[in-house]
């Protein structure tokens, strides 16, 4: 649906820009309809979040499918990460870890520690994330590439406290994580300290201990 409103938009445009005004009026029909459409998705998808809040309030997180996630790109970024943090969880769990949520991005493994986990898609090479500046025992990064692989980068405890006040804020106070991929080298851009290799914490499951 973004796409088609996206295109519908450009339609609109250029049709302005001629002074085309029966295209105008035409696509924005479609919009129109594009719009309705999406907004009975939100409504569906916030529909099936309550129920699975009130179904599944006392469960464990379910193990997604995550080709099915990756194939399906229809799904809100928002919902998308959602899913790809349960799917995360599930794989934990075969390793012998509890993952609970909190709240929001907020977690706690094996029942102590608080743990955040962000969740991004691949921009040019590039993953923007974010979480609240909280006291953290350490955070986990799952960048998404443009070829559905996920990647997951779970810091130390020692290497979050290095960086985590050296990092930039947004509006809302939340730190910023930069990523970026060039060469064999996953980076994360630090303001003030320059860009640290992340590669050593690609599927580093021991720093969960």
């Amino acid at each position: 649906m973004t796409k088609l409103k996206n295109v519908t938009l450009k339609k609109i445009e250029d049709a302005a820009k001629i002074r085309n005004t029966a295209s105008v009026v035409s696509n924005g029909r479609v919009l129109e309809e594009v719009e309705n459409l999406e907004n009975k998705f939100n409504q569906l998808v916030a529909s099936l979040e309550m129920l699975e809040k009130t179904a599944g309030k006392n469960l464990k997180f379910t193990r997604f499918d995550i080709s099915t996630i990756q194939q399906n790109r229809k799904i809100s970024h928002k919902k998308r990460g959602e899913l790809i943090r349960s799917s995360f969880i599930g794989e934990t769990q075969k390793l012998g870890f509890s993952i609970s949520k909190v709240k929001g991005v907020r977690y706690k493994i094996n029942n102590n520690n608080l743990i955040g986990i962000a969740y991004s898609s691949e921009r040019l090479n590039r993953w923007f994330l974010g979480l609240p500046s909280e006291n953290f025992y350490t955070i986990i990064l799952l960048c998404e590439r443009t070829d559905g692989k996920i990647l997951n980068f779970i810091f130390s405890g020692d290497f979050f406290q290095k960086i985590k006040n050296h990092l930039s804020t947004d509006e809302h106070g939340q730190l910023k994580y930069n990523i970026s991929f060039k060469n064999t080298d996953y980076q994360l851009i630090v303001p003030q300290m320059g860009n640290e290799n992340i590669n050593m914490f690609l599927d580093n499951f021991d720093n969960l201990k």
